[in-house]
């Protein structure tokens, strides 16, 4: 393992210093933040015999780190940390300056440095982050607005921090509730397809000799089978095509429309549809009032 140096920001607002062993730098990171510790600085200890594997391993971390997006624990760190050193009386900027050092997130990074450059020739807060429309939603924007014109930009940040973590657990419990139904679909359907292609074809050769009129659906089975084993990559390109369309979809209002009208309609599913985003619509609804916005522009 490497030792690292590190200097911190306390709940307090206190500047504290000292080293912790681990084999990456993240490794820290993560530490001092469930140490509520707000990373300033972080330095490989230059008596640390094992430099030299310290440095390879984060390189190869990096690299695959540039194929993953910003997630909503990259958001949630930026903001809690954020709120903590604003909190402690260091300047915005600043506060940009040193996440743009901690991150670990290359793309995250990249953009909070955006933001830096912005605010440095210029720009509202809640401007520069509104260059950046597919990491911060509106939401963002608005509550960031309201806590330059009030002061309170630790109570806003504090507040987004908050919001992504209710949004993360309400992900988690989806995700949970909904494991078993895919699981019995992604089952089903690998079913019918190893039925269609190997077993349903053993028997067609039966029928074939047999001179006994096949009855429709028996005749539709096999139409169905044939056409599954004949025509393995016509389906694997319709699945991909299938999938690139949605993600375009997902550009236009009135295709998101369409599919959350479907969603809400289905039986079981549709009622917890809802049931999600009528919390999810209190939650927002509660973060904006108790931030300042009025209730005609909340709505």
């Amino acid at each position: 393992m490497a030792h690292f140096q590190y200097e911190a920001i306390n709940q307090d607002g206190q500047i504290v210093t000292g080293s912790h062993s681990a084999e990456l730098i993240q490794e820290v990171e993560k530490w001092l933040s469930n140490q509520h510790l707000s990373p300033i600085n972080i330095t490989l200890s230059s008596s640390d015999s094992d430099t030299s594997a310290a440095q390879s391993l984060p390189e190869r971390t990096s690299f695959l780190d540039k194929f993953r997006g910003i997630t909503i624990d990259d958001l949630i760190l930026f903001c809690r940390q954020t709120a903590t050193m604003l909190d402690a009386g260091i300047g915005i900027l600043q506060c940009l300056t040193i996440m743009a050092k901690q991150v670990s997130n290359p793309t995250l990074k990249e953009i909070i440095k955006g933001i830096s450059q912005g605010i440095e020739r210029g720009d509202d807060l809640s401007s520069a982050f509104a260059r950046h429309p597919k990491v911060f939603n509106p939401l963002f924007i608005n509550i960031i607005n309201i806590g330059e014109e009030s002061g309170t930009l630790d109570n806003s940040f504090n507040y987004l921090a908050g919001l992504y973590e209710n949004e993360k657990s309400i992900k988690e419990r989806i995700k949970a509730a909904t494991r078993y139904p895919k699981i019995v679909i992604t089952a089903l359907f690998g079913a019918v397809f190893f039925l269609m292609s190997f077993v349903v074809p053993k028997f067609v050769t039966l029928f074939e000799k047999s001179s006994v009129a096949l009855p429709f659906a028996t005749r539709l089975l096999i139409a169905i089978s044939n056409f599954f084993s004949n025509n393995y990559l016509v389906i694997i390109i319709a699945v991909i095509s299938l999938i690139a369309l949605y993600r375009f979809g997902l550009n236009y209002r009135e295709f998101i429309l369409a599919r959350d009208t479907f969603l809400i309609k289905l039986p079981i599913f549709g009622e917890l549809y809802i049931k999600i985003y009528m919390a999810r619509f209190c939650r927002v609804f509660s973060v904006l009032t108790k931030s300042g916005i009025d209730l005609i522009k909340t709505l």
